[in-house]
């Protein structure tokens, strides 16, 4: 319980079940399966012309009314939202002749950050951090197909990076309603990239809460913690690095890209080299953090030694003089046979001299400043 307290706590990265998104061998390629506990479908369009203040922003049920929009309008993007409606996507992919591959991928939920050219077609792949219901973080597949006038954006879940989009959008400000599709899937694309920042940012602070907690109470269960934001500063670094990957293979496409947009997309190149700078600067600080944790626990258990050294010590020169005093030697053989024993304060003497042993070093160790500091 301890420790998943601390895992929400540090507001960790939630990983997606492996075992949901492989393809089993020998399956044919090009194949779309359903994906296991997927949400709901949603399909929203918001289509706008560059010329025009106008812009629709509906709720569509069918693939065939966006069909015709993209013919009406000078611009539509599609966002469905949830995996579940596979007649939908299939339909989808059909309707406007995206490719086989595309399209299984879209259903496979762990492609890395790509962009593939099908020739009157692109697809890409990227990966959006953003909370889930849990109040954790997850890295959810977003894809994305860009056509003619067509961007289409699916996603897993509800909730994104895109509703300053769409705001944009409905006001009309900034140059995406005078430009065509490829400048507003930059514009999606660099929204995705721009909301690793926050999580970063969070990553940032929690390292230097769980620096104060290594330091002031070092519990075991902070090794787990340490261990699982190591591992997840790695699957953000490599997202972003595919990310870096894929706006670099888009640069190089010259048919994608138009010379007007092209340093908007360097820019978004150069936000994802920050993030995979940033990821790989608080892993290896996290990295550190063990050897911070192994370190604060050596000084806790050499702290406990010191003390139970000390009295060691204090209770040394004690247990010599009672060992000493406790030896039974008949004093009326010989005189010389602890002769104190018979003196009438002897026995105070003895503890007047054990306190002033004891106090003695006491304030020697305090001159020596090994205790009282």
């Amino acid at each position: 319980m301890k420790r998943k307290h601390l895992l929400q706590k540090y507001n960790l990265l939630k990983r997606t079940p492996r075992h949901q998104t492989r393809t089993a061998a020998g399956v044919k390629p090009g194949v779309i399966e359903a994906v296991p506990e997927a949400q709901e479908t949603v399909m929203t369009v918001m289509a706008y012309d560059s010329n025009e203040k106008d812009i629709l922003e509906t709720v569509v049920t069918s693939i065939d009314e966006v069909a015709k929009l993209a013919k009406k309008w000078n611009t539509v993007w599609l966002n469905i939202t949830g995996l579940k409606d596979v007649d939908a996507i299939t339909t989808m992919g059909k309707t406007f002749a995206f490719h086989d591959l595309a399209m299984e991928d879209v259903m496979k939920l762990h492609q890395r950050p790509k962009a593939e050219d099908y020739k009157d077609h692109t697809y890409i792949v990227v990966r959006m951090p953003h909370n889930s219901p849990e109040g954790l973080a997850e890295l959810e597949q977003v894809s994305m197909f860009i056509k003619e006038n067509l961007v289409i954006t699916i996603q897993e879940h509800d909730g994104d990076s895109f509703e300053r989009i769409r705001e944009r959008l409905r006001e009309g400000k900034g140059r995406i309603r005078g430009t065509g599709a490829e400048y507003l899937a930059y514009v999606l694309i660099d929204a995705t990239v721009d909301s690793y920042f926050p999580i970063l940012d969070a990553f940032a602070d929690n390292l230097d809460s769980m620096e104060d907690d290594i330091l002031n109470n070092p519990s075991e269960d902070m090794l787990q913690v340490i261990y699982t934001v190591k591992t997840q500063l790695q699957t953000m670094r490599r997202s972003a690095w595919f990310t870096r990957d894929m706006l670099s293979s888009l640069l190089r496409d010259q048919n994608f890209i138009t010379e007007k947009s092209e340093n908007f997309w360097r820019d978004c190149y150069d936000h994802a080299i920050q993030i995979m700078d940033m990821a790989e600067t608080f892993r290896e600080r996290a990295s550190g953090m063990t050897d911070l944790y192994m370190s604060a626990v050596s000084h806790k258990m050499n702290e406990g030694m010191k003390v139970l050294t000390l009295f060691a010590t204090i209770f040394m020169p004690l247990g010599f003089l009672a060992g000493i005093y406790g030896m039974n030697f008949n004093n009326e053989v010989s005189e010389w046979n602890m002769p104190e024993l018979q003196w009438a304060y002897g026995y105070p003497t003895l503890l007047g001299v054990m306190v002033l042993a004891a106090c003695g070093m006491i304030a020697y160790f305090r001159i020596k400043g090994w205790i009282g500091k």
